[in-house]
């Protein structure tokens, strides 16, 4: 399978990820071929833009915004999106983000159709952003782009992400102090208050898992 993908040098990441990595991709893709035996850890994967343009052949690939990553797990089980569905008019934009937060709200996050919604709400919502108020809402107002095409299918990511050596999944950050450790120099760990970089992260954003050592 990921011998056919590596011969297109030209895939494009399926969602809008503001701070995405794919300008970093040419220098990357200069050193890559030195280290492709080894495993691509990215704990921030965000939009895929490097995974897509590198193409491991092993990966770790996580992120702590679960609808995220539910989306990358249903498109690696064939996800099709309704596109018949989907209009770029401000009326379906906020229907179907409220049918969103409704399945948000019933503990149905990690379904098709919430997979599909996000899909949605990614490329019409304002920015390509992603962001969630206090109640962990979907709140990010319709996005006034004058065309947009919608996908019916993820072939691309499809191929990569059913790889046996590919693995996905949530990152949950539950940290008390940073361990800063450094050669010859005094282990020391300086407490932090992660209230406001917690409330940051929970609200759906991209991060890095951290580990409390």
């Amino acid at each position: 399978m990921i011998e056919v993908i590596m011969k297109n040098t030209h895939l494009k990441p399926a969602l809008k990820w503001p701070g995405g990595k794919r300008w970093l991709a040419p220098q990357f893709c200069k050193l890559f071929p030195f280290y492709k035996d080894y495993r691509w850890v990215e704990p921030f994967c965000g939009g895929l833009g490097l995974t897509l343009s590198l193409l491991p052949e092993k990966a770790l690939l996580s992120d702590i915004n679960p609808h995220l990553i539910n989306f990358y797990k249903q498109v690696a089980k064939g996800l099709r999106i309704p596109v018949e569905r989907l209009k770029n008019d401000s009326e379906t934009y906020y229907r179907l983000r409220d049918e969103f937060n409704r399945l948000i709200k019933k503990g149905k996050a990690d379904t098709p159709k919430a997979a599909w919604l996000f899909y949605y709400l990614n490329r019409t919502g304002y920015n390509g952003l992603c962001r969630f108020n206090g109640d962990g809402l979907f709140n990010v107002p319709f996005g006034r782009y004058k065309n947009i095409t919608y996908q019916h299918t993820f072939s691309e990511c499809f191929i990569i992400l059913i790889a046996p050596a590919i693995t996905v999944f949530v990152a949950l950050m539950v940290m008390a102090c940073l361990m800063f450790r450094s050669v010859g120099i005094k282990t020391s760990p300086i407490n932090i208050h992660f209230q406001s970089l917690n409330k940051y992260f929970n609200a759906g954003n991209s991060g890095i898992a951290l580990t409390k050592n």
